[in-house]
Formats: structure tokens, sequence, C-alpha cells
């Protein structure tokens, strides 16, 4: 690695370069909730992940920070008993951006 960067620092468009690749290579986490079934408020666990429905307006950086949050938010829902939905709150989940289940049509594991 020492010699890597020293031949980037050598070559800044090359290293310009590097900086790019690694921002564009390293995965985010989204917290995944089901969609419901058609004419139902019932969570339709059996499509696709690629057609779960992102719950967080951005990324998590880390698998913690999003399993932290899917965890707090079925405490808060526990708490007020807003558990309208149970099977699509338990479903919930982190994925990885790169996760291939997002790019394919393959159903979702329960």
């Amino acid at each position: 690695m020492w010699i890597a960067a020293k031949k980037l620092r050598k070559a800044p468009l090359i290293a310009g370069f590097y900086l790019r690749f690694v921002a564009l290579s390293r995965a985010g986490w989204s917290l995944l909730v089901p969609p419901d079934l058609p004419n139902s408020s019932q969570a339709n666990t059996s499509v696709p992940l690629s057609q779960w429905i992102n719950s967080a307006d951005d990324e998590y950086d880390t698998q913690e920070q999003c399993e932290s949050d899917l965890e707090h938010a079925r405490q808060q829902r526990k708490h007020v008993g807003a558990r309208l939905n149970a099977k699509a709150d338990e479903a919930s989940q982190c994925v990885s951006s790169d996760d291939p289940r997002l790019k394919a049509d393959q159903p979702a594991t329960n």
C-alpha cells in the first residue's frame, strides 16, 4: 500500500481517479420495507427485494447505523401501539447497496 500511495503522489490524475474509484466502490446501507399487497394494507414480502421501499431519504454509512435505526423504529411503534402491519415491521431489513438481490428480480427471502 505504501508503494501505491507513493506512486499516486507522483501522478495527481491517477490519484484523483483512485479517490473517485474508492468513493464509488464503498457500499451504503438502506432500510427497506416490503410494499403493501394491492388493495390491502398487508405487506407483500414475496416480491423481489428490488421492489421494496427505501424507508429513509439517504443511505446509511454502516450496517450498524441502519440496524440501530431499524430497532429504534420498531421500539417506537411498539411503545405507542402502532403495529398496524406487524408483518411489514418484522420483514423490514437493512440491505447493502451492492446486494445482488437489489439488481435481480429474485424473490425476497423472509
